[in-house]
């Protein structure tokens, strides 16, 4: 059976050292997702040259990273097999049908638009809890708390027809 483990950053280039470490377990970069904000075209110069590596036997991530939109997120720069199945069907969507709770799928997607990073590995059930603790060795965001936070301040829920998030 196959289970996702999904961390969301606040920094990218947490979500780029995770994902290094993830290529230094031996993690194949086939199994790997990223979804990082590029709010203000922030990543578009630099999409090649530091882009997250992943690599495993089958490649490196960084040479699928590409900048397209997501409904109700916005520009993104993104890469791997989430990425192909969200543009059709919704990020929200393909992180339900992998398990992910709705209301939590909700948080990820809010934190990217917010400009967050995702990072996402498929995984079987016996690696899930090794590719975690890799994933969460660098700093974190708990969705839980980042949940309650957005509410807090008036949040309801992702709304893939809001108008792109500008930071005050």
């Amino acid at each position: 059976m196959t289970a996702y483990v999904i961390v969301l950053y606040d920094r990218y280039g947490d979500a780029e050292a995770a994902v290094r470490d993830l290529d230094t377990a031996a993690i194949p970069a086939d199994d790997i997702s990223v979804v990082a904000s590029n709010l203000g075209d922030r990543y578009a110069t630099q999409i090649k040259a530091d882009s997250p590596a992943g690599a495993g036997s089958t490649g490196r991530l960084q040479d699928v990273l590409e900048i397209r939109a997501i409904p109700g997120v916005g520009p993104v720069v993104a890469g791997g097999w989430l990425v192909a199945t969200s543009v059709g069907s919704g990020l929200i969507d393909n992180l339900v049908r992998g398990g992910i709770a709705k209301e939590e799928a909700q948080v990820y997607a809010e934190g990217v638009r917010r400009g967050g990073t995702i990072v996402v590995v498929r995984a079987g059930l016996e690696s899930a809890s090794q590719i975690r603790a890799i994933l969460q060795g660098r700093p974190w965001v708990d969705p839980a708390t980042r949940g309650r936070a957005y509410r807090g301040a008036g949040w309801s829920g992702f709304d893939e027809n809001a108008p792109p998030y500008i930071p005050d």
